[in-house]
C-alpha cells in the first residue's frame, strides 16, 4: 500500500506556544526521526502549513476576533525547525483552516500519486490533527497517527480526541508500531478474563478478614521462598541491578506484611442502622516496568485484603514477573488475580470493564485513565511520576549529602518515580557541591547488573536512551553545561552514563519535564525563598527533600513545598511501606497509596438504616 507522511503545522509559532504537551522539543525530535526514516525509504512526504498573508487576510474568524497574527508568510514563526525543513521535491500545502484537506490540493495530490494511506504527525491533536484525520477517513484513505509525534496545548482535549479517533477514523501508534504494526491490535480473552474475575469476586468478598490475611501472609512466604528467582527475573527483564532487585522483592514482602498488620474489619458488621465499608469489585491494576513487582504488590495486597479481586495489566517488560506472581497466588486462592498481557489497548480495555482503576504510569496514561473513569464514574487512583527536587543549603554536610543525592538520581538509571531529578543548591556552596557531584560519577560506571556492586543498570530500551540524549542536546543548545563520563558503550546499547546538567533557566524543558533517566539537573538558588520557589516551580508534585540543620528553614520547607512526600536530610528516592504515597498537582489523581490511605480507595462507604 502506497503511503504518505503528512507533517501538519510543525511551525515555530505553534511550537513556541505555552503549555504544549509533550514539549515542543520532544514532538520535533520524534517527527524528525520519522521524517528521516521516510526519506531514507524514498516514500512520499507532504508538509502542511498554516499560512497567513498580511495583504490578503483570510484568517479564521476566531483569529480575527482575538487579533491573532500567527504563521504569517515570510516570518520566522511561519517556518519550521531546521530538522523539519522541506527538501526540494517535497510537497508543501498551505491552508488557513484546520483540515489539511480544506483546500482540495491535498486530496488531488494523493489521488494523482496513487496514495491510499496517510501517516499524521504534528500539532494540534484536538484541532488540525483531528480535522485532517476525519477528512482523510471520510475520503476513503487509511489513517494512522504517530502518537509520539503529535501534541497540543490542551492535554485533556487531546486525550479526548485520541480516544474518539482511535479505532474509528484511524489508529494511534508509536513510530515503531507504524513500521511493525500495533502490538495488541486484537486482544483475545479479556471478556472471559473479567467473567472469571467476577465469579471469583462473589466468593472472595464473603471470605473473612482473617482468611484474607492468611492468604496474603502465605503469599509473602512464597515470595521469600522464591526471592532469588524473582530477583533474577528483574535483572534479566528490566536490567535492574541485582542488589536493587533483591531489595524490590523484600519491599514486596514488607508491603504484604504491613497491609496485614494494619487490617481492620469494616465489613462483617451487623446490618443495623449505621455505616460500613464494602469492596469495590473487580479492580484493574495497570503497572509500569520499573518496579514490576513492588508497585503492583502494593496495590494488590490492599485490594485483596478489602475483599476485591484484581485484573492486572503489567507493562510489557514486566510481564514475566506478573505471570509468575499470579502463579504463586493461584496456589493459594485461584481466580482472585487475573493477568492480561498487552500494551496500551489492553490497558484501556481492562479499564473499560473494571469497577475501579489503580494505575502507576505516565501523565499521558493518567489522562487516558481519567477519561475512561470519568465516562463510567469509576474510582481512580493514579500515581503519575515526579520531577523531584532536593534543596541543599550551606549548613549541611556536603560529602554525605552529595552521595545521597547522586544515588537518588542515578541508581537504576534514574528509572524511579521518586528519583532525585533536580537539586537546588545554595549559591554560597554551589561550586563546591557541584565538584562533589562530579567526583561521584565514576561510582555509577556501567557494570553487569548481576554484579553486587552494580548501581546504574541500563535503560529499559535503546529508544529511551535516544530520547534522553535528544533532550540533552536541546539543553546544551539552550545554554546548559553538562558533565558526564566518556561514553564506552556501543551506539545500539541501552546503557547511558549519568549526566549532571547545570540549568540556569528554570523554564527550560530539561528542568520542567521528568526525564526518567540518569540525569540530575542542578539549579542555583540566590536566596532561601528563591530555593523554595524553584522547588515548587514545576507542574509535578510527588517528592521533595531538604538538607539543612536549621529548624526555621525546615519549618518553611514543610509549610511551603507542594508535594505529597516531604523528606528531611534524606534523598527523595524510595519510600516507607507504611506511610501514604501520593503525588500532588500533576503527579497524582485520587487517594494516595499505602498505609492509612488504602482503605480510602479500595472500599466505599455504605450507610444502613432500619
Amino acid at each position: 500500500m502506497k503511503t504518505a507522511l503528512l507533517l501538519i503545522d510543525l511551525q515555530n509559532d505553534f511550537l513556541r506556544a505555552d503549555g504544549l504537551t509533550p514539549p515542543a522539543g520532544a514532538i520535533v525530535a520524534n517527527a524528525a526521526r520519522l521524517l528521516c526514516d521516510w526519506r531514507a525509504s524514498g516514500r512520499t512526504v507532504i508538509h502542511i502549513w498554516t499560512t497567513v498573508w498580511r495583504d490578503d487576510d483570510r484568517r479564521m474568524p476566531h483569529w480575527r476576533k482575538n487579533e491573532t497574527w500567527s504563521c504569517v508568510a515570510g516570518t520566522d514563526g511561519h517556518a519550521t525547525p531546521i530538522s523539519l525543513t522541506p527538501r526540494d521535491g517535497e510537497m508543501v500545502i498551505h491552508k488557513t483552516f484546520f483540515s489539511g484537506f480544506s483546500t482540495g490540493e491535498l486530496e488531488s495530490y494523493l489521488r494523482e500519486n496513487g496514495i491510499e494511506k496517510v501517516i499524521l504527525a504534528g500539532v494540534h491533536t484536538h484541532g488540525c490533527i483531528r480535522s485532517t484525520a476525519l477528512a482523510a477517513y471520510e475520503k476513503g484513505f487509511e489513517v494512522e497517527i504517530a502518537a509520539d509525534a503529535i501534541g497540543g496545548y490542551d492535554a485533556i482535549h487531546s486525550t479526548i480526541s485520541e480516544d474518539y479517533l482511535d479505532g474509528r477514523a484511524g489508529l494511534f501508534l508509536d513510530s515503531d508500531e507504524i513500521e511493525s504494526g500495533p502490538i495488541d491490535e486484537n486482544i483475545p480473552g479479556i471478556q472471559e478474563t473479567f467473567s472469571l474475575a467476577r465469579t471469583a469476586f462473589t466468593q472472595w468478598q464473603n471470605v473473612t478478614l482473617a482468611q484474607r490475611q492468611s492468604v496474603l501472609l502465605s503469599l509473602a512466604e512464597k515470595l521469600a521462598q522464591h526471592a532469588e528467582e524473582l530477583a533474577t527475573i528483574l535483572v534479566e527483564d528490566i536490567g535492574k541491578p541485582i542488589t536493587l532487585a533483591r531489595g524490590e522483592v523484600q519491599r514486596s514482602i514488607d508491603l504484604l506484611l504491613t497491609v496485614c498488620r494494619g487490617a481492620t474489619d469494616h465489613f462483617h458488621t451487623s446490618l443495623t442502622t449505621g455505616w460500613r465499608r464494602v469492596p469495590l469489585g473487580v479492580v484493574a491494576l495497570i503497572s509500569p516496568f520499573n518496579n514490576p513487582l513492588a508497585i503492583p504488590i502494593g496495590k494488590l495486597a490492599p485490594a485483596l485484603l478489602h475483599g476485591n479481586v484484581v485484573v492486572w495489566k503489567p507493562a510489557i517488560p514486566g510481564s514475566r514477573i506478573a505471570t509468575r506472581t499470579a502463579e504463586l497466588l493461584a496456589e493459594l486462592i485461584p481466580g482472585a488475580l487475573q493477568v492480561v498481557l498487552g500494551g496500551k489497548r489492553a490497558a484501556r480495555e481492562c479499564m473499560s470493564r473494571a469497577d475501579a482503576v489503580t494505575l502507576s504510569g505516565s501523565p499521558e496514561a493518567g489522562r487516558a485513565a481519567q477519561l475512561i473513569c470519568a465516562r463510567r464514574c469509576l474510582p481512580l487512583q493514579a500515581e503519575l511520576g515526579g520531577n523531584n527536587a532536593a534543596i541543599v543549603w550551606h549548613d549541611s554536610d556536603l560529602t554525605p549529602v552529595a552521595a545521597a543525592v547522586a544515588d537518588g538520581a542515578f541508581a537504576f538509571a534514574g528509572q524511579r518515580c521518586t528519583a532525585n531529578r533536580r537539586v537546588i543548591v545554595d549559591a554560597a556552596i554551589y561550586p563546591e557541591f557541584l565538584e562533589h557531584l562530579k567526583a561521584l560519577l565514576p561510582a555509577f560506571a556501567p557494570l553487569n547488573p548481576m554484579e553486587p556492586g552494580s548501581r546504574l543498570g541500563p535503560l529499559i530500551s535503546v529508544r529511551s536512551r535516544e530520547r534522553l540524549e535528544a533532550s540533552l542536546q536541546r539543553a546544551v543548545a539552550a545554554g546548559c553545561d553538562i558533565f558526564s563520563l566518556p561514553k564506552t558503550q556501543p551506539q545500539d546499547s541501552a546503557w547511558m552514563n549519568p549526566v549532571i546538567v547545570c540549568a540556569p533557566d528554570p523554564s527550560l524543558e530539561i528542568v520542567q519535564e521528568e526525564s526518567f533517566g540518569p540525569i540530575l539537573v542542578v539549579q542555583k538558588a540566590a536566596t532561601w525563598e528563591h530555593a523554595l520557589d524553584l522547588c515548587n516551580g514545576v507542574r509535578q508534585g510527588l517528592a521533595a527533600a531538604c538538607f539543612t540543620s536549621d529548624t526555621g528553614r525546615i519549618d518553611d520547607f514543610l509549610r511551603t513545598v507542594r508535594c505529597g512526600i516531604l523528606k528531611l536530610n534524606r534523598s527523595t528516592a524510595d519510600a516507607d511501606v507504611d506511610l501514604p504515597f501520593g503525588g500532588w498537582k500533576t503527579s497524582g489523581l485520587g487517594p494516595a497509596e499505602h498505609g492509612p490511605a488504602n482503605v480510602e480507595f479500595y472500599t466505599r462507604m455504605q450507610a444502613i438504616y432500619r
